[in-house]
């Protein structure tokens, strides 16, 4: 029983080791589900994602557990909700206690992003966002929500390119774009155009001549999220230093387009929800006239 039992133990003891080469961590699962596993792009992968990993860590409570239950193994985008919802909660505490503000604590349950745009929903022209005084004029289709430093982003964009410059609009909703690396062609993420003629026709109005920047849909990359500079834009670059207007949000804000039902994927969904919300209290584009 004896050799038995030591070939039994030694049998135990290798299996443990080959488990242990065999199987990846979380980590390099993720990343080979994105990248070829012998590119540099999967090394690259690796190493963002063990930095945001270790980062992550940092935080705990509620937060951290609403972003990791969102993302999963992805710490990279884990990390960034995180942040973003710290600055949202930053941003919350430093407005004056009000029933509105009391009303979208409750309806955020805990995302404090989506608080933080259900105060901007309450946003008004003349008095700012639950009365709080607006240190300019409110120009911008997409509203700004000031903090006690100035004007509140609601989501810092890390990864843009450009600036590229409108050429035309396709009839199946494509874009193509120019800029230094030549041509782009492209569609909007997460949206579906409900009025085609005039949701292009809103485009090029609105588009031609200015600078643009790109945000590249993570699962399909011929979709992205278009923005354009804008003095009161709630939304920015990481450095903070450029304010932008997303054009997604706005082509559903102006009525002329909806959140598309099946999403590649739908870390904005709740923004082109609320804008849909917007435009058809306002009677606009598709909803004129209902």
């Amino acid at each position: 029983m004896k050799p038995l039992l030591a070939f039994t133990t030694a049998l135990i003891f290798v299996g443990s080791l080959f488990a242990g080469f065999a199987f990846a961590d979380e980590v390099e699962d993720f990343c080979a589900g994105e990248w070829e596993v012998d590119g540099s792009l999967y090394t690259q992968c690796v190493n963002d994602q063990n930095t945001a990993k270790a980062k992550v860590q940092n935080f705990t409570g509620p937060t951290r557990q609403l972003c990791a239950d969102r993302w999963g193994d992805d710490y990279v985008s884990t990390l960034e909700c995180v942040e973003e919802q710290s600055r949202a909660e930053a941003y919350l505490d430093s407005l004056p206690g009000s029933p509105e503000l009391t009303d979208c604590r409750l309806g955020g349950d805990g995302d404090f992003e989506v608080i933080a745009y259900c105060v901007d929903e309450n946003w008004d022209s003349a008095s700012g966002p639950l009365g709080i005084p607006l240190d300019g004029p409110a120009t911008a289709v997409a509203s700004p929500a000031p903090s006690s430093s100035g004007f509140y982003i609601l989501r810092a964009v890390k990864k843009l390119e450009g600036p590229l410059y409108l050429e035309t609009v396709n009839a199946d909703g494509t874009l193509n774009l120019s800029g230094a690396k030549g041509q782009r062609v492209t569609k909007l993420s997460a949206v579906e155009t409900t009025m085609p003629r005039k949701a292009a026709d809103f485009l090029v109005s609105r588009l031609s001549g200015r600078e643009l920047y790109l945000e590249v849909d993570r699962v399909d990359a011929s979709l992205s999220y278009l923005y354009t500079a804008a003095p009161f834009g709630e939304w920015g670059n990481w450095a903070g230093d450029v304010r932008l207007e997303q054009v997604n949000v706005t082509l559903v804000e102006a009525g002329f387009a909806a959140p598309a039902a099946a999403p590649t994927e739908d870390r904005y969904t709740h923004f082109y929800e609320s804008a849909a919300r917007r435009a058809e209290s306002y009677n606009l584009g598709m909803w004129a006239g209902r």
